[in-house]
């Protein structure tokens, strides 16, 4: 290929992958990254009796960046009209304090030593997560 047309094509894509890495870089999406690693974590080792005490920590980890994401404000909210987005952030709120009621439950089950419950619980957290991020992670198109 061309230099320059290789050049070109990379200067034109590059705010594509600015505005991606500044969507992870604000409160929020810091908040998101933080449970997303923890939740790849524990997915590999909640079935392991053996690692209860580090998947304890784990969801304590999740826990403490879902109740900040809570009292945070989404960057998507100032696209919601101004008459329905207490609305909007209280469906936010609600759907946070979702997960955490998921976070949980998967902590006792993983605590009582409960691994096929706690794998199930695990399965329920991304059902929240998913149906959270269909929600209030719109993106414009």
């Amino acid at each position: 290929m061309n230099a320059r047309f290789v050049l070109a094509l990379l200067l034109a894509l590059a705010p594509l992958a600015s505005k991606a890495d500044d969507k992870k870089d604000n409160p929020i999406g810091k908040e998101m990254k933080g449970m997303n690693a923890d939740f790849k974590q524990l997915k590999k080792q909640i079935g392991d009796p053996a690692q209860k005490d580090s998947s304890l920590k784990l969801i304590a980890d999740m826990k403490k960046h879902a109740k900040t994401a809570r009292g945070l404000t989404p960057d998507n909210a100032a696209k919601i009209p101004e008459a329905d987005r207490t609305k909007w952030m209280d469906a936010y709120k609600k759907k946070m304090d979702d997960l955490l009621g998921e976070y949980d439950k998967l902590e006792s089950a993983v605590s009582d030593g409960k691994t096929d419950e706690a794998k199930t619980l695990l399965g329920d957290v991304l059902n929240v997560k998913r149906q959270g991020h269909e929600e209030f992670n719109k993106e414009e198109k």
